[in-house]
């Protein structure tokens, strides 16, 4: 606008008409009769004396909605790092960032007559959804209680929690399970005909890697229904985080010192059955060095009442070291009794019957 003025009334312009002049000289005027001043549209800030007197004069104890709609509650769950997993007493230690944002009319501009500007309330001083970590165990809330007061009198609440979760865990399939970690929260005493809570998905997910050694976490997901309380329906928000293990730690710490003793104890197949001494040496070694083994495994298995894939899998390579040394046993009876080919043959059926057993049922253990 200033362009065209300093354009319009600029004399000495020699190819400027008079009626071009004029005609830029009215199109000015009227758009600075027309627009509106910008000190007219802003809303003046709110100080702090006159928002506090102004909240004074206001109810906010109860629900801004109370005798129309539900209140729209926008809530973002993130874990902000998982630190522990305890599968065998089904918990979890985790630090969570819950993020609450709904909207209040009591404190927009035109109720407050001026602007809040991102003013701070403590959460004592207004009515919120109050929520409750419903399978919480020891959990320590780390942030300051404060709500903040945005535009349109839209209201933000963060909280910050460090603790332990209880969560049910499934260990089938250790060491190659996925467990799903479960938050439950509630809202205390509020049901779905007085708040609706929808999950927001931009304010929620796995705040980058976690700690957890030996677990990888994946794309959580969530839930919302209700629960019935003695006689109350709350909401309840179930958002579980995927956990799945890394299974290289149990490879090579069990699996493959396993399957080393086991392919030691098919040695005596190549040892000829005359030699009693040399094989039932063999396979009594086999033996004892597995019962070490296992007596190793107690601090690694997860002590549980029934059996995990890595459980089968250990109990099957025991049954077959002990079969190998029956099979030395009845090999050498064999040959006790002239039976020497007999035994021979047996040896060798033996040299691929025991790995091809082996292998299916290691593939039948971990496929």
């Amino acid at each position: 606008m200033r362009v065209i003025l300093a354009w319009a009334t600029v004399s000495s312009a020699p190819l400027l008409s008079r009626w071009v002049r004029r005609s830029l000289l009215v199109l000015a005027g009227a758009l600075l009769v027309c627009a509106p001043s910008g000190a007219a549209l802003a809303t003046p800030a709110c100080a702090p004396d006159q928002l506090r007197a102004r909240l004074a004069a206001t109810d906010l104890s109860g629900r801004a909605d109370a005798q129309s709609v539900p209140t729209q509650l926008e809530l973002g769950v993130m874990l902000i790092d998982l630190l522990s997993i305890d599968e065998v007493q089904q918990r979890f230690s985790a630090d969570l960032r819950l993020e609450m944002s709904w909207r209040d009319v009591r404190l927009t501009q035109d109720a407050l007559g001026c602007d809040p500007a991102d003013a701070r309330l403590p959460l004592a001083a207004i009515w919120h959804p109050r929520l409750v970590l419903m399978n919480s165990i020891d959990v320590d809330q780390t942030l300051e209680p404060i709500i903040q007061i945005g535009p349109e009198g839209r209201l933000r609440l963060v909280q910050r929690y460090t603790g332990v979760f209880s969560s049910r865990m499934a260990l089938e399939d250790f060491p190659l399970e996925t467990q799903r970690l479960r938050v439950v929260i509630g809202t205390a005493l509020l049901g779905p005909d007085q708040v609706q809570i929808r999950i927001d998905p931009d304010r929620s997910g796995v705040f980058g890697t976690t700690t957890v050694a030996g677990w990888f976490v994946e794309s959580p997901s969530s839930e919302v229904d209700t629960a019935r309380i003695a006689d109350v329906t709350i909401n309840r928000i179930r958002y579980a985080f995927p956990a799945r293990r890394r299974p290289g730690y149990f490879a090579y710490k069990v699996v493959l010192p396993l399957a080393l003793i086991v392919a030691m104890s098919w040695s005596v197949f190549w040892l000829d059955p005359e030699k009693l001494d040399a094989q039932l040496g063999v396979a009594s070694a086999s033996v004892l060095t597995l019962i070490a083994f296992q007596l190793s495994l107690g601090d690694l298995l997860p002590r549980i009442p029934y059996l995990t894939r890595l459980d089968r899998f250990v109990l099957g390579s025991t049954i077959l070291v002990f079969a190998a040394l029956a099979e030395v046993i009845l090999t050498s009876s064999l040959a006790t009794r002239e039976r020497l080919p007999a035994a021979r043959r047996l040896d060798r059926f033996s040299r691929y019957a025991f790995p091809l057993v082996y292998g299916a049922f290691a593939l039948w253990c971990f496929a």
